[in-house]
């Protein structure tokens, strides 16, 4: 996320979406909440970060509630497909289409 986080500023958009696909262990680096926290706080909320609890507990990101973020829980590649379609779908073309933006 850390790593993610200037291409973000450097793309030049004005939405800015960061996605994580996460088996939930952190094996190095900062705590992803923290992260989360920090980009959330630097970006004042124009980050919005979705993650995909893949084959873990969804509420072990409940910290993205405080950032306005969201988790959806995969178990298999057929749930981790249809997560990836609802944050898509459900969050990131709705949200450009709700502000007068074409598909």
């Amino acid at each position: 996320m850390r790593t993610a986080r200037p291409d973000l500023y450097r793309a030049g958009v004005f939405r800015k979406y960061l996605l994580v696909i996460t088996d939930g262990e952190n094996t190095s680096g900062r705590n992803p909440s923290d992260v989360a926290r920090d980009i959330f706080r630097k970006s004042e909320g124009a980050v919005q970060t979705y993650f995909v609890a893949f084959d873990t507990s969804p509420e072990k990101f409940a910290f993205l509630k405080e950032v306005g973020g969201d988790v959806i829980g995969a178990s298999n590649g057929a749930e981790l497909r249809t997560a990836l379609d609802n944050i898509y779908q459900g969050h990131i073309l709705a949200e450009a289409i709700d502000a007068g933006e074409r598909k």
